[in-house]
């Protein structure tokens, strides 16, 4: 579960990067086969929720 957290904050502090799909994938091909599976699932659920956030904003 510590891996999620770290995974999503780091998510969270290189999405708005200018070359965040670059530090991503570079992240993500440096992981282990397991915690490449746990950074797909705060990739995923980071985007779950943006969207959501930005759905909910709009309807404001």
């Amino acid at each position: 579960m510590e891996s999620l957290q770290i995974f999503t904050q780091f998510i969270d502090n290189t999405v708005n990067e200018p070359n965040a799909n670059s530090l991503l994938h570079t992240f993500y091909t440096n992981l282990s086969d397991s915690e490449k599976e746990i950074f797909v699932i705060a990739l995923i659920g980071h985007a779950t929720t943006t969207h959501k956030l930005l759905e909910y904003e709009r309807m404001k």
